[in-house]
């Protein structure tokens, strides 16, 4: 956003999510989330600024990690458009350059036909989850991953999935994963911090800190822990364990 200055309120008087909470959603922190749909960098800051000196402030806490570039935009143009020095958004303050410290003098912006709740409980951390793991999941999509239930896959930002790869309804993806082309991970999965080859299969199985190669099948019920590399054309059957181990191609 242009000539916008974005500080992140956190200090002992204000509510933390991230201390009473969560203080990572899919892997990101709540304060990540808002640099990256702003694509901005915040500030951390540990109080109210009297006056800040810029253009144009946007000051929040972490209870908005779902805010959208759209919505700030459009508060900061009806904000300039009824000539206010400030306005109270969902979460934090917009400040006009003019701005001169008084808070609770400042109007809140309605969002006009959108709503944007801050988080104040577990319930309304979860349902800021799902917005956020259906937001990531949309643009996995758009990418070439074929997810076939975006409500129940729920997959860390930090994961790098190929176009073509095939997550069905309940995986939970996590860490430093790669999955590559043509694999399929059929429903019930665990995955962390693991590699999984071209067109391998991957059913109700956990894999943990471990590799295959292509076109190896994994499960249904396998464990494989960490330091497991196993390589092409493998099978790995159903109720099988394996831990620090080198499995050569099949």
């Amino acid at each position: 956003m242009k000539n916008v200055k974005v500080y992140f309120l956190s200090g002992n008087n204000y509510h933390s999510v991230a201390e009473t909470i969560n203080s990572e959603i899919l892997g990101l922190s709540l304060f990540g989330w808002i640099e990256e749909s702003l694509g901005v960098k915040g500030e951390i800051i540990g109080d109210l600024p009297a006056k800040t000196g810029d253009e144009i402030s946007l000051i929040l806490r972490d209870s908005v990690p779902h805010v959208t570039v759209d919505y700030i935009q459009k508060a900061i143009d009806y904000m300039i458009y009824r000539d206010k020095p400030g306005m109270k958004i969902p979460g934090g303050y917009l400040l006009a350059e003019r701005f001169e410290g008084d808070f609770s003098a400042l109007e809140k912006y309605e969002g006009g036909a959108v709503e944007l709740n801050e988080i104040e409980d577990l319930n309304g951390f979860y349902a800021v989850s799902k917005i956020l793991s259906l937001r990531h999941n949309a643009r996995l999509m758009k990418e070439g991953v074929i997810i076939e239930d975006c409500a129940t896959a729920f997959i860390d930002k930090s994961c790098r999935i190929e176009k073509g790869a095939v997550i069905s309804a309940f995986n939970v993806i996590k860490g430093e994963t790669v999955i590559k082309s043509g694999a399929k991970l059929y429903p019930y999965n665990s995955v962390e911090s693991s590699v999984i080859g071209e067109n391998c299969s991957v059913r109700a199985s956990t894999l943990s800190s471990c590799s295959i190669e292509r076109g190896t099948v994994v499960g249904p019920y396998a464990y494989l822990r960490p330091g497991t590399k196993v390589g092409s054309g493998c099978r790995i059957g159903d109720f099988v364990e394996i831990k620090n181990a080198n499995i050569g191609d099949g």
